[in-house]
């Protein structure tokens, strides 16, 4: 079973970050410490696509929160999109929807943050 995640960073405004596979223990201080970067870099809009996600634990619900509120802090706009139906029930269940924004679409995510 594959544990890794293939992630790419598409530079542009707003940002976007394609998650793919597992966010685990084992791969979200990876995604972390990209996410982190490219704040720091300056990216101010950003969108974590996780059409191709099809499981999270713990640690990637974590990595999520640790994101949005570092776009938070940083002035910025966090937002997450495609998410499957059973990681969609995770996120509501956590109380991530409240404070994290999510679209059904990455289409509609660039949308609601180009603006």
């Amino acid at each position: 079973m594959p544990s890794a995640v293939a992630e790419s960073w598409i530079p542009s405004e707003p940002d976007v970050m394609d998650i793919e596979g597992r966010l685990d223990s084992g791969t979200a201080p990876i995604v972390e410490e990209d996410v982190l970067l490219c704040i720091q870099s300056g990216a101010r809009r950003m969108v974590l696509d996780c059409g191709s996600l099809f499981y999270i634990s713990g640690a990637g619900l974590r990595t999520i929160l640790t994101l949005a509120r570092a776009m938070q802090k940083a002035g910025g706009s966090f937002a997450v999109c495609g998410l499957q139906p059973h990681i969609q029930e995770m996120f509501a269940g956590c109380g991530f929807e409240a404070f994290i924004t999510v679209y059904r679409s990455r289409s509609d995510a660039l949308a609601a943050l180009a603006r």
